[in-house]
C-alpha cells in the first residue's frame, strides 16, 4: 500500500502522517480502500481497511481518534483514542495519540504547534469554513 506523507510533516520527528486514497488497493467494489464508516460501506471491511492502513504508519486502531464529521463547526479536545461524537475538527496534546479525519471533496487541514505540543485535524468544507471552523 502506499501512504502519501507529507514533506513538511516527515521533518517532524515527534509526528506520524499519512493520506490514503480509496484507490490504493485493488477492488471491484465501488467503495474501493474506504476509511470512512459514514457512506453505506459495510463496517467490518471499514474496520480492516482502517487497521491495514494505521499499521502502515505504524500505529494501531487502539491509538487513534475518530469522529462523525457534520459539516459544522464544533471542535473537541481529546484525550484518548476511540470515537468522539459528532465534531469536525479534533485536537489534542496527548502522545502517541492519532487524530483520523476523512474527506471526500473537503478539505483537510492539520495543525502542529511544535511549542506547546498540539495538533489538529480538522475537516472543513464550504459549511464548516462559512460557519469558521479555524476561527
Amino acid at each position: 500500500m502506499k501512504i502519501i506523507k507529507s514533506a513538511l510533516f516527515n521533518s517532524i520527528p515527534e509526528i506520524t502522517f499519512g493520506l490514503s486514497t480509496k484507490r490504493f488497493r485493488s477492488s471491484d467494489d465501488p467503495f474501493g480502500f474506504n476509511l470512512s464508516f459514514s457512506i453505506g460501506d459495510d463496517e467490518e471491511r471499514v474496520k480492516k481497511n482502517r487497521e491495514l492502513f494505521f499499521n502502515e504508519l505504524e500505529l494501531t486502531t487502539a491509538q487513534v481518534a475518530y469522529q462523525y464529521q457534520v459539516h459544522g463547526n464544533t471542535i473537541k479536545v481529546v484525550e484518548s483514542a476511540g470515537f468522539v461524537g459528532e465534531c469536525d475538527a479534533l485536537v489534542t496534546t496527548r502522545k502517541n495519540l492519532g487524530l483520523a479525519v476523512t474527506t471526500a471533496d473537503c478539505t483537510t487541514i492539520f495543525i502542529y504547534d511544535k511549542i506547546n505540543h498540539v495538533i489538529a485535524g480538522v475537516h472543513s468544507g464550504w459549511r464548516g469554513t462559512a460557519k469558521n471552523i479555524l476561527g
